[in-house]
């Protein structure tokens, strides 16, 4: 009964409390917030970190996954489609970079381009974090410079 009578008086905290209402209205439009008509920016991970995700990879890939396969394995469902139109073009436009990056480095006799550096030219950076790399692009903004570092 204590759990019911719990379960009652937080109901009726979370129907009337001003406070409460604001911030779980203001929390569901961030949630549907359209991204420039891209979709909101949703991604597979779950529970699981995209830091463990990337573990999981190396051992099933017995390799460090490209930038290009994190991304993929965290912005598709099962079935191989993509989650929403910004996935889907943020892939699109950086395979198209990586491209013309790489031709263009080997006409001048230059190094292959870092996949981190054009993801960073590609994706959006918002509050210090690149998109499509969850909490891991954190770490990568507190290195000196990730520019012309080696993945």
């Amino acid at each position: 009964m204590d759990r019911r009578r719990s379960m009652h008086a937080l109901s009726a905290y979370w129907n009337t409390d001003a406070g409460f209402l604001q911030k779980s209205a203001q929390g569901k439009l961030n949630r549907a917030y359209d991204c420039s008509g891209f979709g909101a920016a949703p991604h597979t991970t779950g529970s699981i970190s995209v830091t463990q995700h990337k573990t999981n990879m190396k051992k099933s890939l017995k390799k460090t996954p490209t930038q290009l396969e994190f991304f993929a394995k965290t912005h598709k469902h099962k079935d191989e489609t993509w989650l929403d139109k910004k996935s889907k073009h943020v892939e699109e436009e950086f395979k198209n970079a990586i491209e013309q990056t790489t031709q263009k480095a080997f006409e001048e006799g230059s190094n292959a381009p870092n996949e981190m550096d054009v993801l960073c030219e590609i994706a959006r950076v918002k509050k210090g974090r690149i998109y499509g790399l969850g909490i891991e692009s954190t770490v990568i903004d507190k290195r000196p410079s990730y520019r012309g570092s080696s993945s």
